[in-house]
């Protein structure tokens, strides 16, 4: 039985803001985030679709599924994250799975809120995107656009999927009983020695912290997820971030903006004293 003591040196953050273009049209925050520290350190970002009456709530229904998930698959994702006894191949296989059966759980509360409220299932649509971290894998899923970057041991940092975007512009994909049925959720896994921090975030904050050009996370990624890891990152100066005027300025920062982060504590100690 393995000791989830030793997940206690991950450190975690997780922000939602209002964009300045949602509160012009006095529309409610639509994205909903969330960090889970125990049993193991998990992260998930949902983006509400802003054609959707009621994204909002769907999102944070989401991200309440995803915590009840967690802890549901808890002995199956120990299996398939922290044995030495398991293969990158099953491993890869049995979290497809286990994503699989996360989906259909979260759009089982998508379709549970349009039950007990109003509209219909598609009234509630968000993307999703999120990751779990064991102690030999760490697992990402991914449904339509945001994105998550890691930051890896050997220096720099990388987007564990390319870019999600449909054919035109803010068309992307929702997660909904289509989206299961067609096996249309995109998912990974990285061996966790590799990595040192996890980000994932909703596509508000994407004109800032990606480097769209190629594709990868801006610089500020990487320095957050150190700052987080150092302890010196911290709610209140993420938000400050995340509200500056570097989005009132830029007619792309209009859009609510979703980050959450976790972090291997002190993880780049040793790089720095070399």
């Amino acid at each position: 039985m393995f000791e989830m003591s030793r997940f206690a040196e991950w450190e975690s953050l997780a922000v939602s803001v209002i964009g300045p273009e949602h509160v012009r049209r006095e529309q409610p925050l639509q994205d909903a985030s969330g960090v889970v520290c125990s049993p193991r350190p998990a992260a998930v970002v949902c983006d509400g679709a802003g054609s959707a009456r009621f994204s909002h709530v769907g999102a944070e229904a989401a991200v309440r599924e995803f915590r009840i998930a967690l802890a549901a698959l808890e002995p199956m994702l120990e299996s398939c994250l922290d044995s030495n006894e398991i293969s990158f191949g099953c491993a890869k296989d049995y979290w497809r799975y286990l994503a699989n059966w996360m989906c259909r759980a979260i759009v089982a509360a998508k379709d549970e809120s349009a039950r007990v409220g109003s509209g219909s299932p598609g009234d509630y649509d968000f993307t999703l995107a999120a990751t779990v971290v064991g102690w030999r894998y760490t697992a990402f899923l991914q449904v339509g656009d945001g994105a998550i970057a890691v930051r890896l041991h050997r220096g720099d940092s990388a987007l564990v999927f390319k870019p999600e975007k449909g054919r035109y512009a803010n068309v992307t994909k929702f997660l909904d009983k289509d989206t299961v049925e067609e096996d249309a959720f995109l998912t990974r896994i990285l061996p966790s020695s590799a990595i040192s921090g996890v980000m994932v975030m909703s596509d508000g904050p994407e004109i800032k912290m990606l480097d769209m050009s190629g594709n990868r996370p801006a610089r500020i990624v990487s320095d957050m997820i150190d700052d987080c890891a150092k302890g010196e990152l911290d709610r209140a100066s993420l938000l400050n971030y995340l509200t500056g005027s570097r989005w009132m300025n830029d007619p792309r920062g209009g859009d609510d903006k979703s980050v959450a982060i976790l972090a291997r504590a002190n993880t780049r100690k040793g790089e720095n004293e070399e």
